[in-house]
């Protein structure tokens, strides 16, 4: 069997875009270095083809060949260079810690929040100390609401005044944290403004330029949303529907919400390709007819693609239905054209024109796992079908191909995205299988019945609503069924695989589908040999994973929790508080250093604050004096001081590790104190934490910083 990548030039073309991307995410060359590189490299890719023409040659040289890929690279790696590390003259950011008034455009979102709800804006001037200024830039709007579940303040196409302080996005402060900042450059976001309540917000409503959105989009999003509050009941049902068709996931209820991702079902509430595909099915059955000529070919062709245009508008443009609808027109395109269409090609295509509007959409989760689970459907269900349809069909192999229409779309994506779900999300559900079966029919038929529900209500509201009902139904067993499997036991494990292992993943999944295709395993004996090498020799030369520190400071929303590792895997936490939010950054704070999740909590002040032997096998706590501990983890020994006095009277009990937590002030006077206590007991440890203080002042923080510089054993928790 032979394999050629000669029908896949959008694919060839693609690698070399995403090279580009990556080079230039690294800034292996500045940015004139790149854009010099692109400029001559054109010009040589010019006169290769100048020079072609004139001698009617048909394939390029090694060396042309080799110059247009330069070219593909270098220009991808200065764009994505430039939008990276480019920060434009008009940026809010030169406002940054100021009350601004800021009117722009509402480009993304919004999105619904616990308390409140957020969204995206484009700047286009600000009014600060009674003067105008132009502005540019994307800017992060968080509103506060007393009422979240209420309806949306703003709509994507508003012009929007907003009052507030301009901050820069926050960083993440724990390692194993979200970072907004390096998120939000991947949206070109670098700056945010809280406001307090909607009083801060006046909203002009859509902008009277004319456009496709103002016309078309907003009226027909206003009229699914209509639709579907006329046709079915609240409730979850009813969000349910929001969520897969108009892509409002975060209006869905969260307890709904982790039943589907805990089953390893969540894809079925991102608007994709099955939606698309509807979509484009109830445009083709009523025009079937007029697809036999081929202007009437053109026609539909040019229909198809209006109406998905429309679609991806009304549901926000996420990258699954963008991927999915470019996909499905550059389908339809070679078949109006006449011309044999490849999938694997197509979709390469979409990629491209995604890429090339913003390359940052590269490193998206949605864009990368949309992409393989439709890159594994695409190229894995051919195979498996393939060998499941040889003559001389057994027993075995009828029933293994009757398995596979029900389940092979399902398999193929979960090879293609478990390892990036894992990856991102940090889990994996061991019934996504079974449990994708029933819910994918079921969300399936709902999309089947309320689409021709919400055409037909405005003139035959009776079928409408039986088909609604219908639907409403499905609906509700879709979120039992999820319920169902999400109460087994282990439905959902955690799973934290290194980026390497993940990416090894792919490269062993692409030997192995090109000696499928060849029929010669050595491409991928040779893959699997080059993996295992690499994992195994891999620690010599790239840094190692993280590891505990002597005392690992873990930062929370309203304070900071220290976790004393024990030196056989545990630990004990002091400090901190018991909300989901605060448990679970903890618990992702453990995993990355390798550490279990602490069974021994202590809350200084509280009435077991005082804690003797007794707490675990191998653990000792004992609260010499108010505000004075002494830890004893496994073989590990650690004083927790969070008063000056114990220094001066010379009360610190020794220990491995001394950690101070200076929540008072700290002066001169304090850091004169700490200094004849550390000359006098030299202790083997020493560790400060900076950010006690910081929300008393920059200069105790200041100071905190320079006694850890100047002292030998003494340092900073991190």
């Amino acid at each position: 069997m032979s394999m050629s990548a000669a029908p896949y030039p959008a694919l060839r073309l693609l690698a070399g875009c995403c090279a580009g991307i990556l080079c230039g995410s690294a800034a292996l060359l500045p940015l004139p270095a790149w854009l010099l590189l692109a400029l001559l490299s054109s010009l040589l890719v010019l006169s290769g083809s100048i020079r072609g023409v004139l001698s009617r040659t048909t394939f390029p040289s090694l060396l042309e060949a080799a110059t247009y890929l330069v070219l593909v690279v270098s220009v991808f790696a200065f764009r994505t260079g430039y939008l990276l590390g480019f920060e434009p003259g008009d940026s809010l950011l030169r406002f940054a810690g100021r009350e601004l008034h800021v009117y722009g455009k509402v480009v993304q979102g919004p999105k619904q929040l616990e308390h409140g709800q957020r969204w995206t804006m484009e700047a286009s001037r600000v009014w600060h100390e009674e003067q105008a200024h132009d502005a540019g830039g994307r800017l992060q709007v968080y509103l506060n609401l007393s009422d979240s579940a209420g309806e949306r303040v703003v709509e994507i196409g508003d012009m929007v005044w907003v009052r507030g302080t301009v901050q820069p996005l926050p960083e993440a402060r724990n390692p194993a944290d979200f970072d907004m900042r390096a998120y939000g450059r991947l949206h070109g976001v670098r700056s945010s403004v809280y406001l307090q309540g909607p009083w801060l917000l006046e909203n002009h409503g859509p902008d009277e330029q004319p456009s496709l959105r103002r016309w078309f989009a907003i009226p027909l999003r206003h009229y699914l949303e209509a639709g579907l509050e006329r046709l079915l009941p609240p409730g979850n049902e009813r969000q349910f529907f929001r969520g897969i068709l108009l892509g409002e996931r975060d209006r869905l209820d969260t307890e709904v919400y982790d039943l589907f991702r805990n089953t390893g079902t969540a894809h079925v509430l991102a608007v994709s390709g099955l939606h698309v595909g509807l979509v484009v099915l109830i445009v083709l059955l009523p025009l079937q007819r007029l697809r036999q000529t081929v202007p009437g070919r053109w026609i539909v062709l040019g229909l198809v693609m209006f109406l998905l245009l429309l679609y991806t508008m009304v549901t926000g443009g996420a990258p699954s239905v963008r991927r999915a609808s470019i996909m499905a027109s550059v389908l339809l395109a070679g078949y109006t054209l006449g011309r044999e269409a490849f999938p694997l090609n197509s979709l390469a295509v979409a990629d491209l024109i995604i890429l090339t509007i913003n390359p940052l959409e590269l490193y998206h989760p949605g864009f990368l796992m949309t992409n393989a689970a439709a890159a594994s459907i695409i190229v894995l269900i051919p195979i498996w079908s393939g060998r499941l349809q040889e003559p001389g069909d057994s027993n075995w192999k009828q029933r293994a191909r009757f398995l596979l229409q029900g389940t092979g779309v399902t398999l193929a994506a979960m090879v293609g995205v478990a390892p990036l779900v894992a990856l991102y999300f940090g889990t994996f559900s061991p019934v996504a299988l079974l449990a994708n079966i029933p819910v994918v029919m079921l969300v399936s038929g709902m999309l089947y019945a309320i689409l021709p529900a919400l055409v037909c209500a405005p003139f035959a509201m009776f079928p409408a609503q039986v088909l609604a009902d219908a639907g409403w139904f499905l609906a509700g067993a879709a979120i039992e069924t999820a319920a169902f499997f999400s109460s087994l036991p282990y439905a959902s494990i955690n799973c934290n695989p290194p980026q390497e292992g993940v990416v090894l993943y792919y490269v062993i999944l692409v030997a192995l589908v090109i000696s499928w295709k060849l029929q010669r395993w050595g491409p991928a004996l040779t893959a699997i040999g080059i993996a295992l090498n690499v994992h195994a020799w891999g620690g010599l030369f790239t840094a190692s994973r993280a590891t505990p520190a002597a005392v690992e400071a873990v930062r929370l929303r309203q304070a900071s929790a220290y976790l004393f590792p024990d030196g056989t895997g545990g630990c004990v936490q002091f400090g901190g508080d018991d909300s989901p939010e605060s448990l679970a950054t903890v618990r992702r704070h453990c995993r990355h250093v390798g550490l279990r999740t602490p069974e021994v909590v202590i809350q200084p002040g509280s009435s077991d604050g005082s804690v003797g032997a007794g707490l675990s096998p191998s653990t000792f706590v004992l609260e010499v004096h108010d505000g004075l501990f002494y830890i004893i983890a496994g073989h590990r020994s650690c004083a927790v001081v969070t008063r000056l006095r114990y220094f001066i009277d010379e009360y610190v009990p020794r220990a491995d590790v001394v950690l101070y937590l200076p929540h008072a002030k700290f002066d001169a006077e304090s850091y004169l104190a700490l200094q004849t206590w550390h000359a006098a007991v030299q202790p083997s440890l020493f560790l400060l934490d900076a950010e006690a203080v910081s929300g008393r002042g920059g200069h105790a923080s200041q100071l905190i910083q320079v006694f850890a510089a100047r002292h030998e054993r003494a340092g900073l928790v991190r």
